[in-house]
């Protein structure tokens, strides 16, 4: 009990942070079925070894002979199920890894299964790398960890799930400071001789006080404001950096494609799951209902159809050339120019969504590229902002009458 009392307050800020840091992944990633009791549970079992190694074993010798101990049943375990322990992390972490990253860039949900083994291995490492921190009086680590994770999911466009939890972030930051800043100072006043008379029930609630009026007054402030822009990190770095042509940037990366609908990224074969999304993907201002399109793919391999022509050229002014051939062959039965808009939401695609015979896009502040072979457009990034369609509408009934006319005449 001496240990535990000694400790508390390190224990519990430490759970409190760490679960929050999930919930936090939770609710970016979308994890169903996440587990808060496998954590605690898993949480509880490391502090009752963290116990044992410092609150039983007082003496170093102890603990280099337990470690020691520990680490020679390591060697052993692995060279005697060395293919079954590869074979356990290719199958239950880097194959986990590798279908959660392929699930987040589609958009659909993920599942505590397949993060469970991650957490597992990861956890004990953070908390004895935390806790070891701790009591060498660097008590600030589990704060700056939360604080990256809250930067990190902000800069990777989580910008709406990171403002909803702006408030229980700020109080459990400020109660970590402030609990940390008051173990701190107790025991360099016990280091000098002198002892503290405070009533810690009443600190406690006067930190927590404290915390929630300084996290409401946090949510009045403006919040707004996103940065630069609602780009990721790594759509940054692909923009920078990717060597495509004429200037189209990683917009390639993030054409439109049967995944944007939900399915999985089926690049070998057709098929696959379907995850149903009530989410609104864009919303469309016109007049009556149109077929859209984003990107088209000419060749089947067996399996799935892919492109063969990715022929993109900028574009002046949003505005195609190629509509001189279409306006000269149907000219009798092409009806005065049409205007829709596009507003993106849940869907972040590269590619504009356009109808037949576009003519310009316009209201879109960035470039715009024109494949001429299937006429799709598409950006250089990510397009998260409406933007204008001007095309032509072509009257398919009479140019179907006037076709087969010609042809039945001419036989």
């Amino acid at each position: 009990m001496e240990w535990f009392r000694e400790n508390r307050i390190g224990v519990f800020i430490h759970y409190i942070n760490i679960m929050f840091m999930l919930f936090i992944a939770r609710s970016c990633y979308n994890i169903e079925g996440f587990s808060f009791l496998y954590v605690t549970l898993l949480y509880a079992f490391l502090m009752l070894v963290y116990w044992f190694f410092t609150g039983v074993l007082h003496r170093r010798i102890y603990r280099f002979l337990i470690v020691l101990a520990a680490a020679g049943l390591a060697v052993l375990i692995w060279f005697s199920f060395q293919n079954r322990i590869i074979e356990y992390f290719y199958s239950h972490v880097v194959y986990n890894i590798e279908n959660i990253n392929n699930q987040l860039f589609h958009g659909s949900v993920t599942y505590f299964y397949e993060f469970k083994p991650i957490i597992t291995l990861v956890l004990p490492v953070v908390v004895f790398l935390l806790l070891f921190f701790y009591n060498n009086r660097m008590t600030e680590g589990v704060l700056l960890l939360v604080f990256m994770e809250v930067v990190f999911f902000w800069y990777l466009d989580y910008v709406d799930d990171i403002k909803r939890l702006i408030f229980p972030f700020i109080i459990i930051s400020v109660i970590t400071y402030l609990m940390n800043n008051y173990k701190k100072t107790v025991h360099e006043f016990q280091k000098k001789g002198i002892y503290s008379s405070l009533n810690g029930k009443r600190l406690i609630i006067n930190i927590v006080v404290f915390s929630m009026v300084v996290g409401i007054i946090g949510l009045t402030l403006p919040q707004e404001i996103q940065g630069k822009d609602t780009m990721s990190i790594v759509e940054r770095f692909q923009n920078k950096y990717a060597q495509a042509q004429d200037g189209v940037g990683s917009g390639l990366e993030n054409i439109y494609g049967l995944q944007s609908s939900g399915y999985a990224d089926t690049e070998s074969r057709l098929g696959g799951p379907l995850t149903l999304d009530k989410s609104v993907a864009f919303l469309v201002e016109s007049d009556k209902p149109y077929y859209l399109k984003g990107n088209v793919k000419d060749e089947y391999t067996g399996s799935s159809w892919k492109s063969t022509v990715n022929n993109y050229q900028k574009l002046e002014n949003g505005e195609a050339d190629s509509l001189n051939s279409i306006m000269n062959r149907y000219s009798s039965f092409i009806n005065e120019p049409k205007q829709i808009k596009i507003y993106p939401e849940k869907l972040r695609t590269a590619s504009f969504l356009v109808p037949m015979y576009t003519e310009k896009i316009s209201n879109f502040n960035g470039d715009i590229y024109m494949n001429s072979e299937n006429s799709t457009y598409m950006s250089s990034s990510r397009i998260s902002k409406e933007y204008t369609i001007d095309f032509y509408e072509l009257d398919e009934n009479r140019i179907s009458e006037d076709y087969y006319g010609m042809y039945y005449l001419g036989n």
